[in-house]
C-alpha cells in the first residue's frame, strides 16, 4: 500500500497509516472507503453499467501495469520477499525463472505430461509488471453517485500484490470460475488482465492446476 501510494497515488487503494505489532499479531491502519463491494451491486447493474465498470476497471488496471520491471528484478512483492510458493516463499528473478517455479509445484501427473503442457508455451517472456493478484468482486468498491452512475472507488486486499509476469494476473483472475455456477462477472473481465490476452497461456495454467496436488 505505500509501494502504491508513493508509485502510483491515482490508484483507488486504500493510503497507509501505520502498522502496530503486538506479539505474533500486526495490524495495520489504513483509510476507510464507504462502499459496497462488487460482488453485493453486480445483481442489481444493467448490461451497460456492467460496461462501464469493465472499462474503469480497465483503466485502473492499465495504469498498474505500466508499472514495470526488467528482468533481474526480484519478482513477488515489493519488500523482496519473493514469490509465494507450495512450501515457502521463493526468490526467482527473471520471468522464465518464474515459469520454472510455477510448474514445480508438486502434481498428479507425469513428468511426460507436464514437458507436453510446457511445450505450448512458446512464447517468450521477459520482465515484470504490478499486479494485484487477486482480482475479485469482493476485492472491488464501487459507489453509485449522485448522478446515478456506478464508480470504481477502491482496489483492496493487496496481500498478494507483486511484481509478476504480465499473464500472470489473468490466471489468477479466474481461480473461482466455477464450471457449474452461473456469474456472468468473468464474461465482462477488464480488457488488460482478460484471459484472452494470453489464451495459451490461461488455458495451460488452468490444466495445470486441474492435477496439481492439494496436500
Amino acid at each position: 500500500l505505500q509501494y502504491l501510494a508513493e508509485q502510483a497515488p491515482e490508484i483507488p487503494a486504500p493510503r497507509p497509516h501505520g502498522l502496530i505489532k503486538l506479539g505474533s499479531f500486526c495490524m495495520i491502519f489504513m483509510s476507510y472507503i464507504p462502499s459496497m463491494t462488487l460482488s453485493e451491486a453486480w445483481p442489481y447493474l444493467s448490461h451497460e453499467e456492467k460496461i462501464s465498470v469493465k472499462h474503469q476497471l480497465d483503466d485502473i488496471f492499465r495504469r498498474l501495469r505500466s508499472i514495470r520491471e526488467k528482468d533481474g528484478h526480484y519478482l513477488g512483492g515489493v519488500g523482496g520477499e519473493g514469490v509465494k510458493g507450495h512450501k515457502a516463499n521463493t526468490i526467482v528473478s527473471t520471468a522464465a525463472g518464474f515459469e520454472d517455479f510455477r510448474y514445480s509445484t508438486p502434481h498428479r501427473g507425469s513428468t511426460t505430461y507436464a514437458t507436453f503442457l510446457r511445450s505450448f508455451l512458446t512464447d517468450s517472456i521477459r520482465g515484470s509488471v504490478f499486479s494485484h493478484g487477486d482480482v475479485r468482486q469482493d476485492n472491488i468498491l464501487v459507489n453509485l453517485n449522485q448522478d446515478n452512475v456506478w464508480i470504481v472507488t477502491g482496489i483492496i486486499d493487496w496481500e498478494d500484490s507483486g511484481f509478476y509476469p504480465d499473464y500472470h494476473e489473468c490466471t489468477q483472475l479466474t481461480r473461482t470460475l466455477s464450471v457449474m455456477e452461473e456469474d456472468d462477472w468473468y464474461l465482462y473481465l477488464p480488457e488488460s488482465i482478460s484471459p484472452l490476452q494470453f489464451p495459451i497461456r490461461w488455458l495451460v495454467d488452468r490444466l495445470w492446476d486441474i492435477h496439481t496436488k492439494t496436500t
